[in-house]
């Protein structure tokens, strides 16, 4: 269900890395945010920087949309990237598995399961650079 792996770079150049390899692949990022500073605008400490990416393909979302609306609950997909005390991660949540519990959702599988190649071959180039 989750795809992740550990990435030999901060966070913070993890995060611009990803920005520029998802506009090479044509996916846009709509959002972003570090739970960190959330935590911290609301009094809590957090030791670790833990971003989450909003990240859309808007043609691949729109066929999804128009076969099952119910990918609303999960679209855009969320890419996080996050330190530990060991390692720096990233990773997300399949779309092929999350749009395999929906109604109507085989229709769409191969555009879920598209875009989730995309982002695992991204994924895959961040760690071998």
């Amino acid at each position: 269900m989750i795809y992740e792996k550990d990435i030999n770079m901060s966070a913070v150049d993890a995060v611009q890395r990803f920005k520029e390899c998802a506009k090479e692949n044509g996916l846009t990022v709509v959002g972003e945010k570090n739970l960190k500073d959330t935590f911290k605008e609301n009094g809590y400490f957090y030791p670790f920087n833990t971003y989450v990416l909003e990240v859309c393909h808007s043609e691949m979302a729109v066929n999804i949309l128009n076969t099952t609306e119910q990918a609303v609950y999960f679209l855009p997909c969320k890419i996080s990237i996050f330190e530990t005390d060991e390692a720096v991660k990233i990773g997300f949540r399949k779309p092929s598995k999350l749009i395999a519990t929906l109604e109507h959702g085989d229709e769409s599988k191969h555009y879920a399961a598209e875009v989730e190649d995309t982002l695992m071959q991204i994924i895959d180039r961040m760690v071998t650079e």
